[in-house]
């Protein structure tokens, strides 16, 4: 059942892609999700009110593109021992905002952190490597902000993957210079916070281990769309090379590439770029060489998830790099840490509710232990038909563009035909001459 919904995602992805949007982020799901989140009776896995003892401040601009901003989520009291937290929100590079799963990690500010939850571009539009950048620029407002030294680094599904990249870059200066060198940023002069530690959460952390599950065609989906050069062989996916990296940039939609100069590449005419290692665009492109540094880290993985193998793959690579890993399973489903409590019909008690008391002990050295009382119903979960207005809307936008595609096509073919018709007429009347 699953491969046949899923298998037609390839054909149909975009127009999928764009009804999930209009549901995720239109209008009335913002709307409703600013309601919602206000009301006392709506508890987050700690067993208190969505906002209650924070303060919620939203978009902050953090780079000069209107998607880079940043919602702050301030604690009553702040710790200042506990490093600021950046948070990078899941959905498989696609789809999903900070806004909708602020619920998620308002517990994280409740514990003293200072939390900051960012939204950065989403492929297919913007593909491989403006996420991970965002993420660069992102750590660099927090270090402006709060004038910490370090920060802690936390993201679920996809956002796992920008954030355990982010701090690979960091570990390893070699390749964010190659980085720097194939975008023309210039990271080795960004004011960046040292990484105090990473967690992912049922990361989407490789472009393999989860080509045997039920949602393979929606999984490659995403993943092609973030990384759409990424090189396919027969035996799998290849790296770009150093020559192939930091030869060329592009320079946005349509305009082509130019030649990187030996200043922009670091590397002067007598160097040669075939002698720099491929470009890593994830954490297990890296070497485990090259990773000696890299913060302690927390990995959550969900035993009924399709990426739990991706997180255990993680694992097994950073601690072949000599990287203190602590890796946390729980019996649940991919996402269920974005599951408000109320909706889960009681499993929260033995997976998100134990899980952010995981993430709050890694992150602040503070045990924690969260009540398992009853939550009280919430019916408010009836108003999410009110959303599928914008899904309605955006059916309509696509029975509209797709129509004319087809009066566009029709009109094509009409005037080949005429073409090929008036043709054969001078040919017929060229030859009775």
């Amino acid at each position: 059942m699953y491969d046949v919904i899923w298998s037609l995602l390839p054909p149909l992805g975009y127009p999928i892609l764009r009804l999930l949007r209009a549901f995720l982020s239109g209008w009335p799901l913002i709307i409703y999700n600013m309601w919602w989140r206000r009301q006392p009776t709506h508890m987050a896995v700690d067993s208190k009110s969505i906002q209650d003892g924070v303060i919620i401040t939203s978009d902050h601009p953090y780079g000069e593109e209107d998607y880079e901003t940043l919602d702050e989520i301030m604690p009553a009291q702040p710790d200042p021992a506990i490093p600021p937290v950046l948070y990078a929100h899941g959905g498989g590079f696609v789809a999903v905002s900070s806004r909708l799963l602020i619920p998620s990690v308002t517990p994280l500010a409740r514990a003293g952190c200072v939390v900051f939850s960012m939204d950065y571009p989403l492929a297919p539009e913007h593909p491989w490597p403006a996420a991970a950048l965002s993420t660069l620029r992102a750590m660099r407002y927090v270090r402006k902000r709060t004038k910490a030294d370090r920060i802690a680094l936390v993201g679920d599904s996809a956002g796992g993957n920008l954030v355990a990249y982010a701090a690979a870059l960091l570990t390893d200066r070699a390749m964010l210079a190659q980085l720097a060198a194939h975008t023309g940023e210039k990271l080795l002069e960004w004011d960046l916070p040292a990484v105090s530690s990473v967690c992912s959460v049922y990361g989407f952390l490789d472009g393999e281990s989860w080509r045997t599950t039920y949602l393979t065609s929606g999984l490659d989906y995403c993943w092609r769309s973030y990384f759409p050069s990424q090189v396919k062989e027969s035996g799998g996916e290849r790296r770009l090379s150093g020559e192939e990296a930091g030869r060329t940039l592009k320079k946005g939609s349509g305009s082509g590439e130019r030649h990187l100069t030996g200043e922009e590449t670091g590397h002067t005419h007598m160097e040669s770029t075939t002698n720099l290692p491929p470009l890593a665009r994830h954490l297990l492109e890296f070497e485990p060489s090259q990773l000696d540094g890299f913060p302690p880290t927390l990995l959550i993985a969900a035993t009924g998830d399709p990426l739990m193998e991706s997180t255990l793959r993680a694992s097994v690579f950073l601690r072949a790099a000599g990287v203190a890993v602590n890796v946390e399973r729980f019996d649940a489903p991919h996402g269920f840490l974005g599951i408000p409590p109320q909706w889960s019909f009681g499993a929260w008690k033995y997976t998100s509710a134990p899980a952010m008391e995981t993430i709050v002990r890694f992150l602040t050295s503070r045990d924690v232990k969260y009540p398992r009382d009853a939550l009280p119903w919430d019916l408010s979960v009836w108003a999410l038909v009110f959303p599928l207005l914008s899904v309605q809307f955006e059916l309509c936008c696509l029975a509209a563009d797709a129509g004319i595609a087809l009066a566009k096509t029709v009109v094509r073919l009409a005037i080949g035909l005429a073409e090929k018709a008036a043709h054969r007429l001078r040919k017929s009347k060229a030859s009775s001459y």
